[in-house]
Parts: structure tokens; C-alpha cells; sequence
């Protein structure tokens, strides 16, 4: 997969200057920065960053942990964002992002979706 392949949300004027704040602001961003960055690299609405994005959830089930055998984890989306960052072999403004996602997400552990999650947007 090239980096032309990555799909990202729509970039709208003023995104540019909101990444740079949620990245300044250190490790780990916040929720509302993490909500901010999956929906720029989720890849639709199977995929673990999509539930981040969409929910706030960091693990893509939605019944107790072990009803289907396995543990809730984050597992899944880690390895999500682990996929999109090999399509980046230099350090750059996109390595960043995905860098800082994965730093929240070891962060927060896994979690079902979170009240108010979708009042979230920076300013």
C-alpha cells in the first residue's frame, strides 16, 4: 500500500492548525483529539478506528469480555494503526498522528463507547 492509498477523511480548511494543537499538546492527547485524528485515518466502518472515531470504544466488540472467547483488548486497533504507519518509512506529519493515536490508546485501554464521545470536535 502507497501513501496515496491511506484513506482519510475530507480535509477542510483549518485542519492543518487543529493537528498541529492536538500534537502540541504532548502525549496523550486527549479524547477530543483522539477523535479528531480517527476520523482522519480510519478505513471505514469496519475498521477498529472507526469505532474509536465514531464511539470512543478502543476495542471493536460489543458484548462482555469473553463472550466470544476472547478478552476485550486493544489489540486490533493497535495493530490497525501499526498498518498505517508502515506506510510511512519517514518521520513525518503523518507518523506523528498515528504515533500519537497509539500512545492514547495504550493510555486509555480497552473501553466500550463513551458517553458524549460524539459532542467531540476541536474548536
Amino acid at each position: 500500500m502507497s501513501n496515496a492509498d491511506v484513506e482519510i477523511y475530507d480535509e477542510q480548511p483549518g485542519d492543518d492548525a487543529k493537528v498541529s494543537e492536538i500534537l502540541r499538546t504532548g502525549n496523550p492527547i486527549d479524547d477530543t483529539g483522539a477523535r479528531f485524528l480517527a476520523s482522519r485515518w480510519h478505513n471505514g466502518q469496519s475498521s477498529a478506528l472507526y469505532a474509536l472515531a465514531s464511539s470512543g470504544a478502543t476495542y471493536p466488540r460489543s458484548g462482555p469480555p469473553g463472550q466470544d472467547g476472547e478478552p476485550h483488548s486493544i489489540r486490533g486497533l493497535c495493530d490497525e494503526i501499526e498498518r498505517e504507519l508502515s506506510c510511512f518509512p519517514v518521520p513525518s506529519q503523518s507518523t506523528a498522528e498515528l504515533r500519537a493515536l497509539r500512545i492514547y490508546v495504550e493510555h486509555v485501554g480497552p473501553r466500550g463507547p463513551v458517553e458524549g464521545w460524539a459532542r467531540l470536535w476541536p474548536a
